[in-house]
């Protein structure tokens, strides 16, 4: 599941379908498009894995600014 956050609000949630876990790494890859209605601040892009017995977690903080010259 991904989840983005915006003082504390759950602002978008994904959750994919089943996946087949084999030996490996394993890297999440998801695109997020920022709508320019988007409030200026810090928000949080949380990922959620559980498969059998493998489970993560994982949550990275990014910052939207107003452009420039408005």
């Amino acid at each position: 599941m991904t989840r983005v956050l915006h003082a504390g609000q759950t602002l978008m949630r994904e959750r994919q379908p089943r996946y087949e876990l084999k030996p490996g790494r394993w890297i999440v890859d998801a695109t997020i498009e920022i709508p320019e209605t988007a409030r200026t601040g810090v928000y949080a892009i949380e990922v959620q894995f559980e498969g059998g017995s493998v489970r993560f977690r994982g949550e990275r903080a990014f910052a939207v600014a107003a452009a420039r010259g408005r």
